[in-house]
């Protein structure tokens, strides 16, 4: 599955794939980037995704993407509701490790 849409951050490609994505599409995001910068801003993103996503992973201490799916998850706010509301029981998540 690929998670795309909304991808704004490296902690949200963490949250995408610690949910299940096997990949995460931030073209979108990046395109806009080099539009408005060129190609040293567009770096300069990319780095910074790559660092908040480690930031992330190291949070959940999850030295591998394979760790980050088995890392325990809380899911809250608005996607808890989406999910209740479909009948998506997110406790597994919380209980995983």
């Amino acid at each position: 599955m690929i998670a795309s849409g909304g991808i704004r951050h490296g902690v949200d490609v963490a949250k995408a794939l610690a949910l299940g994505a096997d990949a995460v599409g931030v073209a979108g995001r990046f395109l806009r980037v080099w539009r408005d910068g060129g190609v040293p801003a567009l770096l300069a993103e990319i780095d910074a995704f790559h660092e908040e996503l480690k930031v992330a992973m190291a949070a959940l201490g999850a030295g591998t993407v394979a760790a980050l799916r088995r890392a325990a998850l809380v899911v809250s706010g608005a996607t808890y509701h989406w999910c209740v509301l479909r009948g998506i029981d997110v406790t597994a998540y919380a209980r995983r490790s």
